[in-house]
């Protein structure tokens, strides 16, 4: 005997030969003999249900679907990545870019807060490509402000755009989201009482167009090795059983 696991849409995600898998909540593991399983699941088993019963062939949104958690997190894996691109990717302040990785980010925090102390020593800085002059305090502060805001907001976008993906229940869908795309209502009413960019409308926010392939997440198990496996072991139990004892 072995034992199919499906999930709570009764979709086959497992065989195991041994010893019966341990259910999440929702999903089920049936045990089963080698006449059960028809020839042809056993080259495609994740593109079938099993309600205990019957086989049931899926189509290809519902086998998508049975992925969704998968999409999920390869999604927001990327959407993660993209925001640290973008925040990394900086500011335009008075005609200069000012890139913002975390060594940035301190300096120019370090800046700010000198800047802010009476007699405080030369603001030192450069701009991308530009060398090191003395800025005013009006510059720094300047800068330190709309990074801020810029970081703030990348941030708070990623954050909402999770909490949206974790609703979604179409893998299709999850897998369409671009970054920088216009959150549902709730979301972005949310996102523009967390940040005001009204100040600076020169943020680059235009969609991201996410160019990864999600296929390879639909992967389809073959079970034609474990059930030569499971022939195997049934055969030797046989022969063990068969075999006479010598005195």
């Amino acid at each position: 005997m072995f034992y199919l696991r499906t999930n709570k849409d009764d979709v086959i995600f497992e065989l195991s030969l041994l010893t019966a898998p341990t259910a999440d909540e929702g999903e089920h593991v049936y045990p089963m003999e080698l006449e059960m399983l028809p020839k042809e699941v056993i080259p495609n088993l994740s593109a079938y249900s099993y309600d205990g019963l019957q086989f049931t062939r899926l189509d290809g949104v519902v086998m998508r679907n049975a992925q969704i958690e998968a999409y999920r997190t390869e999604k927001l894996k990327v959407m993660s990545q993209t925001c640290h691109a973008m925040i990394v990717a900086g500011i335009e302040y008075e005609d200069d870019h000012y890139t913002l990785n975390t060594d940035d980010q301190i300096n120019i925090s370090r800046l700010a807060f000198e800047a802010q102390r009476p007699n405080h020593q030369p603001l030192i800085y450069h701009a991308d490509g530009e060398p090191a002059r003395i800025y005013t305090e009006q510059e720094i502060l300047g800068i330190d402000d709309k990074a801020n805001c810029w970081i703030t907001y990348n941030t708070c976008y990623y954050n909402l755009l999770k909490q949206y993906i974790e609703t979604i229940e179409s893998a299709d869908i999850v897998a369409s989201i671009n970054y920088f795309q216009q959150l549902p209502p709730e979301y972005q009413s949310q996102l523009n009482e967390m940040v005001d960019i009204s100040q600076y409308p020169d943020f680059p926010i235009y969609p991201i167009i996410d160019p990864t392939d999600y296929s390879y997440i639909n992967p389809v198990i073959d079970a034609t090795a474990a059930i030569e496996e499971y022939k195997k072991m049934e055969y030797e139990k046989t022969q063990n059983k068969t075999e006479p004892k010598l005195d």
